[in-house]
């Protein structure tokens, strides 16, 4: 059984940043936030889940896809095996609803913490769930930073 628990922002060290690639906006939203967290001199790790049909803008992150998974839901590809065994201190997802794929990837992560959107899909898999104050990105991440320096 892994124990979670929350590290309070200041000691964190290692933090791993989980989204879905959408569309442009999203993208940039997630850069600025990464900009963001790398100015507090943390480690980063980011892997985004690429839908078919949607581009990898940019191709800055190592990314997963839907074809990763067995049947079963076994998870077959390096870096995202890499990345939910990584004990990261704070996990941010970046996404506002759930998907298989990303909440696969929440559930295996070794993660101290997990942080994300309030919804009822995530329920059960982020410790630190933030309602944010309008369904943009941009203010997601926002929230979700500023909640885990007040909580995490």
């Amino acid at each position: 059984m892994l124990f979670r628990k929350n590290v309070p922002f200041g000691m964190v060290k290692k933090i791993g940043v989980l989204f879905t690639i959408e569309d442009i906006g999203k993208h940039n939203a997630a850069k600025k936030f990464i900009h963001e967290l790398k100015s507090e001199n943390k480690e980063i790790e980011i892997l985004a889940f690429l839908p078919k049909g949607k581009h990898n803008h940019e191709f800055l992150y190592k990314f997963f896809t839907k074809k990763d998974f067995s049947y079963f839901g076994k998870l077959h590809n390096d870096h995202a095996l890499e990345f939910v065994n990584t004990p990261f201190d704070l996990l941010f997802c970046l996404d506002f609803s759930a998907n298989i794929f990303i909440q696969n990837i929440l559930a295996l992560s070794k993660a101290r913490c997990r942080v994300g959107n309030y919804s009822i899909a995530h329920q059960s898999q982020l410790e630190l769930l933030v309602k944010p104050r309008a369904q943009k990105f941009e203010l997601l991440n926002s929230d979700l930073l500023h909640y885990a320096k007040t909580f995490a």
